[in-house]
């Protein structure tokens, strides 16, 4: 699965075989989709969509074709992620990483830096992310809780 922007269009979610063909266009939304991730049972997509002002965490299922929105979260998109598990997203806003839990809408803010942090990985099990921090000249990459706490 993957985004595709075309020219003179925003991004869509679609999906192909591994050698690239039989390529279908999985959603045809107003605005750009983005950072799809498979459902660990393979059965369905999820990706976050824009909705000003708040981004919407939505899932399409392949058995029936419905795509529905799983939640309406009030985070400014910037590298919003869907951890593994389908349980939390994560936004960055200013120098502040934040995590919130989908099905409740609960946020924490699981760090905040100096000077500028991104590029969000999350942990196979859900329970930490990668972060790239920069502090000054140095840029290095970090793990931090999904509880937050000091970046190791």
């Amino acid at each position: 699965a993957y985004i595709l922007r075309k020219y003179g269009a925003f991004g869509d979610v679609y999906v192909s075989d591994a050698n690239g063909e039989n390529q279908t266009q999985i959603t045809r939304n107003p605005g750009p989709d983005s950072f799809v991730t498979w459902a660990p049972d393979g059965q369905s997509l999820w990706y976050i969509a824009p909705v000003t002002p708040k981004i919407e965490v939505r899932k399409v299922s392949f058995g029936d074709g419905a795509e529905r929105t799983v939640a309406s979260l009030d985070l400014v998109k910037g590298q919003a992620r869907i951890s593994p598990d389908l349980r939390w997203v994560t936004s960055i806003q200013d120098k502040r990483i934040h995590v919130v839990e989908i099905a409740s809408g609960q946020s924490g803010q699981l760090l905040q830096t100096q000077e500028q942090a991104g590029f969000p990985v999350w942990a196979p099990d859900s329970k930490s992310l990668a972060v790239e921090v920069r502090e000054g000249d140095n840029t290095h990459i970090g793990l931090v809780s999904r509880e937050g706490g000091e970046l190791r």
